[in-house]
Protein backbone atom coordinates (compact mmCIF):
# COMPACT_ATOMS: atom_id res chain seq x y z
CA UNK A 1 0.00 0.00 0.00
CA UNK A 2 1.13 3.43 -0.94
CA UNK A 3 0.27 6.60 1.50
CA UNK A 4 0.20 9.84 -0.71
CA UNK A 5 1.09 12.89 1.36
CA UNK A 6 -0.81 16.15 2.07
CA UNK A 7 2.10 17.94 0.56
CA UNK A 8 1.80 15.75 -2.75
CA UNK A 9 -2.01 16.48 -2.23
CA UNK A 10 -1.59 20.37 -1.99
CA UNK A 11 0.52 20.85 -4.58
CA UNK A 12 -1.97 19.01 -6.88
CA UNK A 13 -4.45 20.83 -5.92
CA UNK A 14 -2.37 24.54 -6.63
CA UNK A 15 -1.62 22.40 -10.60
CA UNK A 16 -4.74 21.70 -11.67
CA UNK A 17 -6.75 24.42 -9.44
CA UNK A 18 -10.12 23.62 -8.00
CA UNK A 19 -12.02 20.39 -8.63
CA UNK A 20 -14.93 21.80 -9.78
CA UNK A 21 -12.83 23.41 -12.67
CA UNK A 22 -10.03 20.79 -13.09
CA UNK A 23 -10.30 16.98 -13.72
CA UNK A 24 -11.86 15.35 -11.13
CA UNK A 25 -9.65 13.49 -8.53
CA UNK A 26 -10.90 10.25 -9.19
CA UNK A 27 -9.16 10.33 -12.85
CA UNK A 28 -5.80 11.25 -10.78
CA UNK A 29 -6.63 8.25 -8.88
CA UNK A 30 -6.87 6.00 -11.10
CA UNK A 31 -3.95 7.52 -12.97
CA UNK A 32 -2.12 6.78 -10.12
CA UNK A 33 -3.37 3.24 -9.20
CA UNK A 34 -2.09 2.06 -12.81
CA UNK A 35 1.24 3.50 -12.48
CA UNK A 36 1.17 1.78 -8.80
CA UNK A 37 -0.17 -1.80 -10.31
CA UNK A 38 3.00 -1.01 -13.03
CA UNK A 39 5.34 -1.10 -10.38
CA UNK A 40 4.05 -3.83 -9.10
CA UNK A 41 4.26 -5.76 -12.28
CA UNK A 42 7.99 -4.70 -12.43
CA UNK A 43 8.71 -5.73 -8.84
CA UNK A 44 7.95 -9.20 -9.45
CA UNK A 45 9.20 -9.78 -13.01
CA UNK A 46 12.88 -9.04 -10.70
CA UNK A 47 12.67 -12.74 -9.46
CA UNK A 48 11.35 -14.47 -12.91
CA UNK A 49 14.02 -15.67 -15.22
CA UNK A 50 13.73 -14.35 -18.62
CA UNK A 51 12.09 -16.05 -21.79
CA UNK A 52 14.00 -16.04 -24.55
CA UNK A 53 12.44 -17.15 -27.76
CA UNK A 54 14.82 -18.76 -30.46
CA UNK A 55 14.14 -17.34 -34.41
CA UNK A 56 12.77 -19.73 -36.57
CA UNK A 57 15.89 -20.95 -38.69
CA UNK A 58 15.95 -21.60 -42.29
CA UNK A 59 16.63 -24.77 -44.33
CA UNK A 60 19.70 -23.33 -45.34
CA UNK A 61 21.32 -22.45 -41.81
CA UNK A 62 23.99 -24.86 -40.00
CA UNK A 63 22.28 -27.77 -38.59
CA UNK A 64 22.12 -28.34 -34.98
CA UNK A 65 24.38 -31.43 -34.07
CA UNK A 66 22.22 -34.27 -32.54
CA UNK A 67 23.22 -35.56 -28.91
CA UNK A 68 24.61 -38.61 -28.78
CA UNK A 69 23.04 -42.09 -28.16
CA UNK A 70 23.49 -42.65 -24.83
CA UNK A 71 22.83 -46.75 -24.72
CA UNK A 72 25.45 -48.82 -22.85
CA UNK A 73 28.68 -49.60 -24.81
CA UNK A 74 28.46 -53.04 -26.51
CA UNK A 75 31.63 -55.66 -26.95
CA UNK A 76 33.20 -55.54 -30.23
CA UNK A 77 32.58 -58.64 -31.98
CA UNK A 78 35.14 -61.40 -32.95
CA UNK A 79 35.27 -63.46 -35.41
CA UNK A 80 35.82 -66.99 -34.33
CA UNK A 81 39.48 -68.41 -35.04
CA UNK A 82 40.43 -72.16 -36.21
CA UNK A 83 42.87 -73.66 -34.67
CA UNK A 84 44.90 -75.62 -36.97
CA UNK A 85 46.61 -78.60 -35.99
CA UNK A 86 50.01 -79.85 -36.88
CA UNK A 87 50.26 -83.49 -38.14
CA UNK A 88 53.28 -85.88 -38.61
CA UNK A 89 52.43 -87.69 -41.48
CA UNK A 90 55.13 -90.02 -41.18
CA UNK A 91 53.15 -91.21 -38.25
CA UNK A 92 51.06 -93.11 -40.15
CA UNK A 93 53.16 -94.28 -42.88
CA UNK A 94 57.30 -93.37 -42.77
CA UNK A 95 57.29 -92.69 -46.38
CA UNK A 96 55.22 -89.79 -46.19
CA UNK A 97 58.37 -87.69 -44.19
CA UNK A 98 56.57 -84.44 -43.99
CA UNK A 99 54.56 -82.32 -41.57
CA UNK A 100 51.76 -79.61 -42.07
CA UNK A 101 48.57 -77.91 -40.49
CA UNK A 102 45.23 -79.26 -40.97
CA UNK A 103 41.64 -77.47 -40.31
CA UNK A 104 40.33 -77.99 -36.99
CA UNK A 105 38.25 -81.36 -36.60
CA UNK A 106 39.93 -83.12 -39.78
CA UNK A 107 41.28 -86.12 -39.26
CA UNK A 108 43.97 -88.53 -41.25
CA UNK A 109 43.92 -92.47 -42.24
CA UNK A 110 46.06 -94.08 -44.26
CA UNK A 111 44.84 -96.32 -47.04
CA UNK A 112 46.83 -99.11 -46.80
CA UNK A 113 45.70 -101.10 -50.34
CA UNK A 114 46.37 -98.20 -52.56
CA UNK A 115 49.26 -96.69 -49.95
CA UNK A 116 47.71 -92.93 -49.57
CA UNK A 117 47.38 -90.94 -46.88
CA UNK A 118 43.36 -89.16 -46.74
CA UNK A 119 42.77 -86.28 -44.92
CA UNK A 120 38.61 -86.38 -44.63
CA UNK A 121 36.45 -83.84 -42.58
CA UNK A 122 34.17 -86.10 -40.41
CA UNK A 123 31.03 -83.64 -40.88
CA UNK A 124 31.13 -83.68 -44.21
CA UNK A 125 28.78 -85.65 -46.55
CA UNK A 126 28.89 -89.21 -46.91
CA UNK A 127 28.83 -91.07 -43.53
CA UNK A 128 32.55 -92.68 -44.22
CA UNK A 129 36.35 -91.80 -44.02
CA UNK A 130 36.48 -92.45 -47.91
CA UNK A 131 33.69 -90.65 -49.18
CA UNK A 132 34.56 -87.62 -46.91
CA UNK A 133 38.46 -86.30 -48.59
CA UNK A 134 39.21 -83.05 -48.47
CA UNK A 135 42.77 -83.65 -49.66
CA UNK A 136 44.22 -86.99 -50.73
CA UNK A 137 48.26 -88.12 -50.99
CA UNK A 138 49.66 -90.10 -53.04
CA UNK A 139 53.58 -91.43 -53.94
CA UNK A 140 56.12 -92.18 -56.89
CA UNK A 141 58.81 -92.74 -57.66
CA UNK A 142 61.23 -91.47 -60.81
CA UNK A 143 63.19 -88.93 -62.01
CA UNK A 144 61.21 -86.67 -63.84
CA UNK A 145 57.90 -85.47 -63.47
CA UNK A 146 54.96 -87.46 -65.01
CA UNK A 147 51.96 -87.09 -67.18
CA UNK A 148 49.55 -89.74 -66.56
CA UNK A 149 47.67 -90.54 -69.73
CA UNK A 150 44.62 -91.56 -68.17
CA UNK A 151 43.87 -87.68 -67.42
CA UNK A 152 42.85 -84.71 -69.71
CA UNK A 153 45.51 -82.02 -68.68
CA UNK A 154 43.96 -78.49 -69.16
CA UNK A 155 46.78 -77.04 -67.54
CA UNK A 156 50.18 -77.23 -66.11
CA UNK A 157 51.78 -74.67 -63.95
CA UNK A 158 55.32 -75.07 -62.61
CA UNK A 159 56.60 -73.40 -59.07
CA UNK A 160 58.53 -74.06 -56.21
CA UNK A 161 56.87 -75.12 -52.55
CA UNK A 162 59.98 -73.99 -50.27
CA UNK A 163 63.35 -75.55 -52.13
CA UNK A 164 61.07 -78.03 -53.87
CA UNK A 165 60.30 -78.15 -57.44
CA UNK A 166 56.31 -78.66 -57.95
CA UNK A 167 53.67 -78.70 -60.94
CA UNK A 168 50.47 -77.59 -60.43
CA UNK A 169 47.70 -79.26 -62.63
CA UNK A 170 44.22 -78.90 -63.46
CA UNK A 171 42.97 -82.17 -64.21
CA UNK A 172 39.91 -84.68 -65.64
CA UNK A 173 39.84 -88.25 -65.73
CA UNK A 174 39.38 -89.71 -69.29
CA UNK A 175 36.02 -90.91 -70.13
CA UNK A 176 37.61 -94.06 -71.58
CA UNK A 177 39.18 -94.90 -68.25
CA UNK A 178 36.97 -96.78 -65.37
CA UNK A 179 36.85 -94.58 -62.44
CA UNK A 180 40.08 -95.02 -59.90
CA UNK A 181 39.43 -97.72 -57.25
CA UNK A 182 39.67 -96.75 -53.73
CA UNK A 183 39.77 -93.03 -54.77
CA UNK A 184 37.51 -89.97 -53.44
CA UNK A 185 34.78 -89.60 -56.17
CA UNK A 186 35.51 -86.58 -57.05
CA UNK A 187 39.13 -87.65 -57.96
CA UNK A 188 37.28 -88.83 -61.34
CA UNK A 189 35.93 -85.31 -61.88
CA UNK A 190 37.38 -82.15 -62.58
CA UNK A 191 40.06 -81.21 -60.37
CA UNK A 192 43.53 -79.70 -58.86
CA UNK A 193 46.67 -81.81 -58.15
CA UNK A 194 50.22 -80.64 -56.77
CA UNK A 195 52.89 -82.75 -57.78
CA UNK A 196 56.30 -82.28 -55.35
CA UNK A 197 59.89 -83.53 -56.28
CA UNK A 198 61.23 -84.59 -52.56
CA UNK A 199 64.49 -84.34 -53.60
CA UNK A 200 66.68 -83.63 -56.36
CA UNK A 201 68.67 -87.00 -55.79
CA UNK A 202 67.62 -89.69 -58.83
CA UNK A 203 65.16 -91.64 -58.11
CA UNK A 204 63.62 -89.55 -56.24
CA UNK A 205 59.94 -89.67 -54.56
CA UNK A 206 57.49 -87.16 -55.68
CA UNK A 207 54.16 -86.61 -53.93
CA UNK A 208 50.67 -85.92 -55.48
CA UNK A 209 48.52 -83.68 -53.64
CA UNK A 210 44.89 -83.62 -55.03
CA UNK A 211 42.59 -81.73 -53.37
CA UNK A 212 38.14 -81.56 -53.26
CA UNK A 213 37.41 -78.67 -55.36
CA UNK A 214 34.82 -78.01 -52.55
CA UNK A 215 37.71 -77.29 -50.28
CA UNK A 216 38.74 -74.46 -52.32
CA UNK A 217 41.66 -72.68 -52.90
CA UNK A 218 42.99 -70.46 -49.85
CA UNK A 219 42.96 -73.82 -47.65
CA UNK A 220 44.45 -75.94 -49.89
CA UNK A 221 47.14 -73.00 -50.70
CA UNK A 222 47.40 -73.17 -46.77
CA UNK A 223 48.33 -76.59 -46.31
CA UNK A 224 50.98 -76.31 -48.89
CA UNK A 225 52.59 -73.23 -47.15
CA UNK A 226 52.88 -74.90 -43.87
CA UNK A 227 54.22 -78.20 -45.31
CA UNK A 228 57.78 -78.56 -44.11
CA UNK A 229 59.69 -81.91 -45.29
CA UNK A 230 62.02 -83.97 -43.35
CA UNK A 231 64.58 -83.36 -45.49
CA UNK A 232 64.40 -79.10 -44.97
CA UNK A 233 66.31 -77.54 -42.90
CA UNK A 234 63.43 -76.26 -40.89
CA UNK A 235 63.00 -79.48 -39.90
CA UNK A 236 66.28 -80.36 -38.04
CA UNK A 237 65.94 -80.69 -34.30
CA UNK A 238 68.84 -80.07 -31.90
CA UNK A 239 69.70 -83.46 -30.15
CA UNK A 240 69.52 -82.47 -26.89
CA UNK A 241 67.07 -79.92 -24.92
CA UNK A 242 67.08 -77.24 -24.24
CA UNK A 243 69.82 -76.54 -26.67
CA UNK A 244 71.30 -73.43 -25.37
CA UNK A 245 74.57 -73.54 -24.16
CA UNK A 246 75.92 -77.12 -25.10
CA UNK A 247 78.91 -76.89 -27.44
CA UNK A 248 81.42 -75.58 -25.07
CA UNK A 249 84.26 -78.30 -25.39
CA UNK A 250 84.51 -79.71 -28.66
CA UNK A 251 83.18 -77.89 -31.62
CA UNK A 252 82.86 -78.93 -35.18
CA UNK A 253 86.33 -79.21 -36.62
CA UNK A 254 88.54 -78.06 -34.08
CA UNK A 255 92.16 -79.59 -34.12
CA UNK A 256 92.61 -81.68 -30.35
CA UNK A 257 96.05 -82.57 -29.13
CA UNK A 258 96.37 -84.28 -25.70
CA UNK A 259 98.19 -81.19 -24.59
CA UNK A 260 95.69 -78.47 -25.61
CA UNK A 261 92.51 -80.39 -25.32
CA UNK A 262 89.79 -78.60 -23.38
CA UNK A 263 89.20 -82.18 -22.04
CA UNK A 264 91.58 -83.42 -19.68
CA UNK A 265 92.95 -86.22 -19.52
CA UNK A 266 92.66 -86.47 -23.51
CA UNK A 267 92.94 -89.69 -25.56
CA UNK A 268 92.81 -88.32 -29.12
CA UNK A 269 94.53 -86.41 -31.54
CA UNK A 270 93.23 -84.73 -34.87
CA UNK A 271 90.70 -82.88 -36.29
CA UNK A 272 86.76 -83.55 -34.79
CA UNK A 273 84.57 -84.67 -36.94
CA UNK A 274 81.55 -84.04 -35.28
CA UNK A 275 80.40 -81.84 -32.54
CA UNK A 276 79.88 -82.55 -28.35
CA UNK A 277 76.74 -81.84 -26.72
CA UNK A 278 77.37 -80.90 -22.76
CA UNK A 279 75.28 -82.16 -20.47
CA UNK A 280 74.08 -79.54 -17.41
CA UNK A 281 74.96 -80.27 -13.95
CA UNK A 282 71.57 -81.35 -12.49
CA UNK A 283 71.77 -83.47 -16.13
CA UNK A 284 74.81 -85.99 -14.79
CA UNK A 285 72.43 -88.67 -13.16
CA UNK A 286 69.02 -88.93 -14.79
CA UNK A 287 68.56 -90.13 -17.95
CA UNK A 288 68.82 -87.64 -20.75
CA UNK A 289 67.12 -88.65 -23.90
CA UNK A 290 68.81 -88.26 -27.21
CA UNK A 291 67.15 -86.49 -30.32
CA UNK A 292 66.41 -87.36 -33.79
CA UNK A 293 68.30 -84.30 -35.39
CA UNK A 294 66.36 -85.47 -38.65
CA UNK A 295 63.92 -87.87 -40.29
CA UNK A 296 65.65 -91.24 -41.07
CA UNK A 297 65.71 -95.17 -40.45
CA UNK A 298 67.96 -96.34 -37.99
CA UNK A 299 70.57 -98.44 -39.50
CA UNK A 300 73.19 -99.87 -36.92
CA UNK A 301 73.28 -100.12 -33.42
CA UNK A 302 76.57 -101.30 -31.95
CA UNK A 303 79.71 -100.85 -29.13
CA UNK A 304 82.40 -98.66 -30.76
CA UNK A 305 85.83 -98.40 -28.97
CA UNK A 306 86.14 -94.90 -27.75
CA UNK A 307 82.64 -94.06 -28.47
CA UNK A 308 80.71 -96.91 -26.16
CA UNK A 309 77.35 -97.15 -27.94
CA UNK A 310 76.66 -95.74 -31.31
CA UNK A 311 73.83 -95.83 -32.89
CA UNK A 312 73.49 -94.87 -36.80
CA UNK A 313 70.36 -93.34 -38.51
CA UNK A 314 70.32 -92.60 -42.11
CA UNK A 315 68.91 -89.39 -43.62
CA UNK A 316 68.59 -87.13 -45.96
CA UNK A 317 69.96 -82.98 -46.09
CA UNK A 318 68.21 -80.87 -47.88
CA UNK A 319 69.60 -82.73 -51.63
CA UNK A 320 72.45 -84.80 -49.74
CA UNK A 321 72.53 -87.86 -48.30
CA UNK A 322 74.13 -88.81 -44.92
CA UNK A 323 74.89 -90.86 -41.81
CA UNK A 324 74.00 -89.57 -38.64
CA UNK A 325 76.35 -90.71 -35.47
CA UNK A 326 75.13 -90.62 -32.15
CA UNK A 327 77.87 -91.75 -29.94
CA UNK A 328 78.39 -92.15 -26.51
CA UNK A 329 74.52 -93.19 -26.09
CA UNK A 330 72.66 -96.32 -24.17
CA UNK A 331 71.45 -99.14 -26.74
CA UNK A 332 68.60 -100.08 -24.81
CA UNK A 333 65.92 -98.46 -26.79
CA UNK A 334 67.31 -98.02 -30.43
CA UNK A 335 65.85 -100.74 -32.91
CA UNK A 336 67.08 -101.12 -36.20
CA UNK A 337 64.82 -100.46 -38.69
CA UNK A 338 63.05 -98.21 -37.25
CA UNK A 339 61.92 -94.92 -38.77
CA UNK A 340 62.72 -92.11 -36.68
CA UNK A 341 61.07 -88.36 -37.56
CA UNK A 342 62.70 -85.41 -36.69
CA UNK A 343 62.45 -84.47 -32.56
CA UNK A 344 61.79 -87.87 -31.64
CA UNK A 345 63.78 -90.21 -29.07
CA UNK A 346 66.77 -91.94 -30.66
CA UNK A 347 68.45 -93.08 -27.72
CA UNK A 348 69.47 -91.97 -24.19
CA UNK A 349 72.61 -90.62 -23.40
CA UNK A 350 74.93 -92.89 -21.64
CA UNK A 351 76.29 -93.12 -18.24
CA UNK A 352 78.87 -91.17 -16.64
CA UNK A 353 82.07 -92.63 -17.22
CA UNK A 354 80.67 -95.86 -18.15
CA UNK A 355 81.13 -99.12 -20.56
CA UNK A 356 78.20 -97.03 -22.35
CA UNK A 357 80.47 -94.00 -22.81
CA UNK A 358 83.41 -96.21 -22.99
CA UNK A 359 84.64 -94.58 -19.71
CA UNK A 360 84.11 -90.69 -20.99
CA UNK A 361 82.27 -88.14 -19.29
CA UNK A 362 78.66 -88.00 -19.97
CA UNK A 363 78.47 -85.95 -23.35
CA UNK A 364 76.70 -86.87 -26.95
CA UNK A 365 78.81 -86.84 -29.99
CA UNK A 366 77.30 -86.45 -32.84
CA UNK A 367 78.48 -86.58 -36.65
CA UNK A 368 77.26 -86.13 -40.03
CA UNK A 369 79.06 -87.59 -42.53
CA UNK A 370 78.42 -87.37 -45.87
CA UNK A 371 77.31 -90.32 -48.49
CA UNK A 372 75.64 -93.92 -48.16
CA UNK A 373 78.86 -95.35 -46.34
CA UNK A 374 79.17 -95.44 -42.56
CA UNK A 375 82.58 -93.78 -41.51
CA UNK A 376 82.87 -93.74 -37.71
CA UNK A 377 86.23 -91.87 -37.06
CA UNK A 378 85.89 -88.91 -34.65
CA UNK A 379 89.03 -87.64 -35.58
CA UNK A 380 91.00 -86.83 -38.38
CA UNK A 381 94.71 -86.04 -39.04
CA UNK A 382 94.26 -84.07 -42.20
CA UNK A 383 91.62 -81.01 -42.17
CA UNK A 384 91.16 -81.60 -46.12
CA UNK A 385 89.35 -84.55 -45.04
CA UNK A 386 86.62 -83.19 -42.81
CA UNK A 387 84.90 -81.56 -46.42
CA UNK A 388 83.70 -85.47 -45.96
CA UNK A 389 81.78 -84.41 -42.83
CA UNK A 390 78.86 -81.62 -42.33
CA UNK A 391 78.52 -79.27 -39.95
CA UNK A 392 75.62 -79.39 -37.93
CA UNK A 393 75.94 -75.70 -36.76
CA UNK A 394 75.57 -74.61 -40.04
CA UNK A 395 72.15 -75.82 -40.64
CA UNK A 396 70.67 -75.06 -36.92
CA UNK A 397 71.85 -72.51 -34.52
CA UNK A 398 74.24 -73.80 -31.72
Amino acid sequence: MILISRETMNHHNQHFGDRKKRVPVFIFLFVMTAILTGCQHEKSAVNTPPIIEVPNQSTTSTPTTALPDLQPEQPPIVAEKKVYTTVDFSEYNSDYQFKAIIPPNYQVEYVNVIESINIYDPQAEGGVPRDQPQIFIRKFSASTFLTLNTVDIFSREERMVGRHEAVLYDIQKKQSVADFPDQPKWRNERHKVLDIRYTEINPSIFFVFAYNPAFGDVEFQRFIDSLIFYNDRESFHSPLDPPENRVTKKPFGIYVTLENSPVQPEKFTGYHTGTDFEINEYELLPDIPVLAICGGVIKERKRVNGYGGVVIQECIFENQPVHVLYGHVSLDDADVGAYIPPGRIIAKLGRDKSEETDGERKHLHLGIVKGTKVDLRGYMSDKAELDMWLDFGEFVPL
